[in-house]
């Protein structure tokens, strides 16, 4: 049986995804474009949920619903190349393998 009480003290207090390492010089420079920080600390899932939602409002994959469309940003705007931001989208991509789906 899910214990809700159990998760949700998991997910707002347990800080377990320790994500600094994963970046180099290049990528904290596009994070920062990106008006993302990642500070050397360990993240509890929920706020490291909320760094990939902002990640995520410049995926135009994911919102191809027209409300969703509207809170889309731009990538071109603030100068960051798709080539860039598909590199943060895959580092995020393993950081999920290794502390959100492995546990």
């Amino acid at each position: 049986m899910f214990d809700y009480e159990k998760w949700k003290e998991k997910y707002y207090n347990s800080r377990v995804i320790y994500i600094y390492n994963f970046f180099n010089k290049n990528d904290f420079k596009i994070l920062e474009k990106l008006n993302i920080t990642v500070e050397d600390k360990k993240y509890t899932e929920s706020e490291y949920d909320v760094i990939k939602f902002f990640l995520n409002l410049y995926y135009s994959e994911k919102y191809d619903a027209e409300e969703e469309k509207a809170y889309m940003k731009s990538l071109s705007e603030i100068n960051v190349s798709q080539e860039d931001y598909n590199r943060l989208f895959e580092i995020f991509e393993k950081i999920d393998d290794q502390f959100i789906y492995n546990h």
